[in-house]
């Protein structure tokens, strides 16, 4: 079996009384759902990953201990989201905010435009450049810092309470667009949610209880652990499950995690 190639290695992780020795990995090029109950510990944690707040423990980047690494190395290739703390943008336009990110970059300025245009695109912001940032609603607001954090080149993006203040389709838009960007710049993505709702593209489910990883693993793997789930505060979507009992009658042939793909599969 091959070995896996880990992009951030835990172990030991204590931190005030939130956590009891936790361990985890996360592989590179994965989409992971950091699940668990409100106040479970999930922000503290992509804070710790993104070198922000300090704790007991040995936490490793691409096999490297971050007490070796300067706090430049830490900022570029680990990026941290979170709509739920005010967002520092400073700049009176999107487009703005932009080149005042990479104007800090040693590059030609036709450089700049090039990974400026294509961002855009793949975030579809182009209707917002004119906009003051802090207007934006939280969704274009959550684009936009993805785009941001995108200008580092980072390996991977932490994002805090994924659905926070935005709606059933603009979650599942949010979800494919960072899906898409996992597979064009071989990202490690890793989002946050107080329930198992966000599950659309995730490769892999962490569950976090009682200052612990207690379930972890692939998607379906995890989503078919019920009673530990319960136990955990958490229940499988409703969608998931119905699509686990049509597949059971051979009414599907795969997992579906949308209700209108699901109705589409049903009817073709």
């Amino acid at each position: 079996m091959p070995k896996k190639n880990n992009l951030i290695e835990i172990e030991s992780l204590n931190y005030k009384s939130i956590y009891n020795s936790l361990s985890l990995k996360l592989e590179k090029g994965s989409f992971y759902l950091l699940a668990s109950k409100s106040s479970g510990g999930k922000t503290t944690l992509l804070k710790i990953i993104s070198g922000l707040i300090k704790a007991d423990g040995l936490i490793k980047f691409n096999n490297k201990d971050y007490q070796e690494l300067n706090n430049n190395v830490i900022y570029k290739n680990i990026r941290f989201i979170s709509l739920s703390i005010e967002t520092p943008f400073k700049s009176n336009t999107v487009e703005n905010e932009f080149f005042s990110k990479l104007n800090m970059l040693n590059i030609t300025d036709k450089e700049k435009t090039e990974i400026y245009k294509e961002i855009i695109k793949e975030l579809e912001l182009g209707n917002t450049l004119s906009i003051n940032p802090k207007e934006l609603n939280n969704f274009d607001k959550l684009k936009l810092s993805i785009g941001l954090s995108l200008i580092t080149k980072p390996e991977i993006i932490l994002i805090d309470d994924i659905c926070y203040n935005i709606t059933k389709k603009e979650r599942k838009d949010i979800q494919k667009k960072l899906n898409n960007l996992k597979i064009k710049y071989k990202l490690t993505i890793l989002i946050t949610s107080s329930n198992l709702i966000p599950i659309d593209y995730v490769d892999k489910i962490l569950v976090l209880n009682n200052g612990i990883i207690e379930l972890e693993g692939d998607r379906d793997n995890v989503l078919k652990e019920d009673s530990k789930l319960n136990r955990c505060n958490l229940e499988v979507p409703f969608i998931y499950d119905l699509s686990d009992k049509l597949m059971d009658y051979n009414l599907i042939s795969n997992t579906i995690t949308d209700i209108d793909r699901m109705v589409k599969a049903l009817w073709k």
